[in-house]
């Protein structure tokens, strides 16, 4: 305690509206927020001198502190306080001298000066008191005259004043600080919160005998504000600084003055790298008041929709609540969210047209993100609707560009892709998307949409709904769109379906496109969005507005699951396939061993082409022409060695050894025609026991140092091992390795930092193989690439330096414990699997 001549004593009075007013709201939930009132009264007083002293020096905030005395000292060169002033602003709690000054300042016409002031509610003496035993003032007012004042309070009603020491205007707080409270006092965690609170504050603060401000004082945006013009790069780089553990794709520069001044939003945006299956997202932002910041997550200052963005947004006309620690919703609030809501529609539009390519990897990246607030703005709806992606039956494509394929497939056709003036989006919402029967749908002339996780079929709804010219049309590999029925049916179709209903199989004569398929096999057909929208639901991260969307969706699917008849798949057998029609017309006996291998081996044929493999359509039209061989041949053969049954005379030997001789001939024929066609048939895959991934890299140096980091993060997160694809430099040229290495592996994780051409060639293999792939790219690589590989999961990571002088990677586990439910749901039997 200071040695002071005490003059007088006194009672803390209370101004109860402005308590009442505190009552009503919550107040202060952090102690540390003390450090920030104490310098937003320091920042405010140098503001007032500036105002009204025209010999103001440069105004300056110091703050020090002693961690053996318990003592915190903040002290400015600002306006000081009179005698006068200490009895009405200090021992009246509530009663604000700045909102006073701010008038003043506002009939001045000194808006700017006005909006640096920040105290509003006269509560910042409160706010000390949660860290202080004891708080002392020594003041001295820059008006002429005026004497130094020691103030001094311990937290009750009663004060003490005195003759103060103060030689030069301005105010010294010193803080006595309770002994909970004293981890407050190191200099680490004071400049932490300094930058934290007061680093856009103009006044320039000092801690300890540093000459050299903690606080950054501008961004960029305010001297946009006056009317400077203030390059991208620097936008950019305050993002880079603030946001150092995000991956940022692109950023928004905010600057908007509207109303001659009067209302102002400034700040930054920046668009995350983010994989296009996450739904993850985002829409946060750090919010600052008059330069002193607020609170950080705040999602009510952002449009709702702009999920796909967070940032830094500060605003003069926001107002906060009593305690500083969060935003009023008001219309001050509306405003500024309804004023960036056109700016970053504004700049998505010019961004198109500006930077198409960079658009279009926005787009891509926050594809499912978009495609959803898209439902709730029709706004954001109109801007997106012809670039967001959509996965097709041979690749990702926006629906302008789906028109047009769709117009190029269908040339030829009986039927038109825009009869009747209409447009037709044709699309598949049931698991496993359309891989398997791609060469169906393409047999009709349609281009097909894999719309089976949300928010695809919502979204193209929309679309239909908005455009008159569009219809939609929900396609079902079992629906009579693709499978013709039969009218009447023909006795020897109803008899080959009872040969297959005799082996428990339940079959379909049927007609379909293409006329080479003799068989297509199908199976019951679950929901495939049900555990993807069921998380989201769960998920406490995600918005209200969304979870909303998603509620008709279970619903339907409810609906759905109770209409459902469970069975062991169909068999569609094609009746005008000429291999069919031969089986029909020549086996009307089902109990010969004969036929049964015929029926068995087109059911098994079907069965291959039903798994989820990746088939391309060429490979698909080659396998059943091969089939289609094999099976011909096979009936051709069981035709002879019936004729050489029938022609033998039981009492002739040598006749007798001639047909066995021949018939051994056949068999060895059908089993070299059955091994040609299983040469022809892709093998499945052998999946190992244990979780097992590929993983892809460029053969360099800083690569293989951090392997070894790498493989740790997907084991211990995930419980997969990786295996490194190219181990030592002539693997390279072992091609067939690197092919089997991936195909006998659960998925696969490729390193595509600097878009190494080794490493995308095994991502072109891995994706044509139907691998699920996972992309690792180290945070600042601004490589560009490719677009093919854009859609897939994209994780990323930094590189740091370990005390022991080892490098590590850092941010992948946060990466990856975000993606991995993702990685799981995408990847048959990896669940299933044992850890690593």
């Amino acid at each position: 305690m200071s040695a002071q001549q005490v003059t007088a004593t006194g009672q803390m009075r209370i101004n109860l509206p402005g308590v009442i007013k505190m009552l009503g709201e919550s107040l202060y939930s952090d102690p540390s927020v003390a450090i920030r009132e104490l310098i937003q009264n320091a920042n405010d007083t140098c503001i007032v001198r500036q105002a009204k002293d025209p010999h103001a020096p440069q105004p300056e905030i110091k703050i020090d502190f002693n961690a053996w005395e318990h003592t915190l000292i903040v002290e400015d060169n600002g306006a000081g306080l009179t005698a006068e002033e200490v009895k009405e602003f200090l021992t009246v709690i509530g009663r604000s001298h700045t909102d006073e000054v701010r008038r003043w300042l506002e009939e001045e016409g000194q808006l700017p000066l006005a909006e640096r002031l920040i105290g509003r509610f006269g509560l910042g003496l409160l706010s000390a008191f949660m860290i202080a035993d004891r708080i002392e003032f020594d003041t001295l007012s820059y008006q002429e005259g005026a004497e130094p004042i020691w103030w001094a309070c311990a937290g009750g009603q009663e004060y003490q004043t005195g003759p103060g020491t103060k030689d030069r205007p301005g105010t010294r707080v010193t803080i006595k600080v309770d002994p909970r409270h004293i981890g407050l006092l190191n200099e680490e965690r004071l400049t932490e919160l300094i930058r934290l609170y007061a680093d856009l504050l103009s006044v320039p603060i000092y801690l300890g005998y540093s000459r050299t401000p903690v606080n950054t004082m501008n961004a960029p945006w305010h001297r946009a504000w006056e009317g400077e013009a203030v390059p991208e790069a620097e936008y950019r780089e305050f993002a880079r600084r603030r946001f150092q553990d995000v991956g940022i794709l692109d950023i928004i520069p905010v600057s908007i003055v509207e109303d001659e001044g009067r209302f102002k939003v400034g700040g930054v945006l920046i668009i995350p790298k983010q994989p296009l299956a996450i739904v993850r997202e985002h829409g946060d932002a750090i919010v600052y008041v008059r330069r002193m910041f607020v609170c950080k997550d705040d999602r009510t200052v952002l449009p709702e929709w702009a999920k796909f963005v967070k940032g830094i947004v500060e605003s003069p006309n926001l107002r906060e609540t009593t305690s500083r620690e969060s935003v009023r919703r008001d219309e001050n609030l509306i405003r500024v969210q309804q004023a960036l809501g056109q700016h970053i529609l504004e700049w998505l539009a010019r961004k198109s047209e500006d930077d198409p390519r960079m658009f279009r990897e926005i787009v891509t990246n926050h594809n499912l993100v978009i495609k959803a607030w898209a439902l709730v703005s029709d706004e954001l709806f109109d801007r997106i609707k012809d670039i967001v992606l959509f996965d097709t039956d041979v690749g990702y494509m926006n629906l302008p560009r789906y028109f047009e394929q769709s117009r190029l497939i269908r040339r030829g056709k009986e039927e038109a892709q825009q009869e009747n003036d209409k447009r037709y989006i044709y699309y598949f919402a049931t698991p496993g998307g359309v891989g398997q029967h791609a060469f169906l749908f393409q047999a009709r002339g349609v281009r097909v949409i894999d719309a089976q996780f949300f928010p695809e079929e919502p979204f193209l709804k929309k679309y239909a709904e908005r455009h008159p010219d569009v219809e939609l049309r929900r396609l079902d590999v079992g629906g009579e769109y693709i499978f013709e029925e039969l009218r009447p049916k023909e006795a020897k179709w109803i008899e080959l379906e009872e040969a297959y209903a005799d082996r428990r199989i339940e079959a379909r004569v049927v007609r379909y496109e293409p006329q080479s398929i003799p068989a297509v096999l199908i199976f019951p057909e679950q929901p495939s969005y049900e555990q993807q929208a069921r998380q989201l639901l769960d998920d406490p991260d995600v918005s209200p507005a969304l979870k909303g969307l998603l509620k008709p969706l279970m619903e339907e699917l409810e609906k759905g699951r109770k209409q459902k008849i469970s069975g062991a798949g169909v068999l569609y057998l094609n009746a005008d396939n000429d291999v069919i029609q031969q089986l029909a017309q020549e086996y009307p006996r089902r109990e010969d061993v004969e036929e049964v291998d015929v029926l068995t081996t087109i059911y098994n044929n079907a069965l291959m082409l039903s798994s989820p493999r990746s088939l391309t359509l060429e490979n698909a039209r080659r396998i059943f022409d091969s089939n289609n061989r094999t099976i011909r041949a096979l009936i051709s053969k069981i035709n002879e060695v019936r004729e050489l049954r029938q022609r033998a005379p039981a009492a002739d030997p040598a006749h007798m050894q001639a047909l066995e001789a021949e018939l051994h001939r056949l068999q060895a024929e059908v089993s070299r025609l059955q091994e040609e066609n299983q040469r022809l048939t892709p093998a499945a895959p052998v999946l190992p026991a244990v979780r097992t991934a590929c993983f892809a890299r460029p053969y360099r140096p800083e690569f293989a140092e951090i392997e070894d980091a790498i493989k740790r993060v997907f084991r211990r997160e995930m419980g997969v091992r990786l295996e490194t694809v190219v181990e030592k430099p002539e693997d390279l040229v072992v091609w067939q390795n690197i092919q089997a290495k991936i195909r006998n592996s659960h998925f696969l994780v490729a390193d595509i930092t600097g878009a190494n051409p080794n490493v995308l060639i095994e991502v072109g293999y891995a994706m044509g193989a139907g691998k699920p792939v996972v992309l690792i790219q180290r945070q600042d690589d601004d490589t560009r690439v490719p677009f093919d590989v854009q859609p897939f999961l994209r994780l990323f990571y930094t590189v740091v330096q370990a005390t022991d002088g080892r490098k590590v990677v850092a941010l992948l586990s946060d990466e990856l414990e975000r993606a991995k439910d993702a990685i799981f749901e995408k990847t048959p039997g990896l669940r299933e699997a044992a850890s690593a």
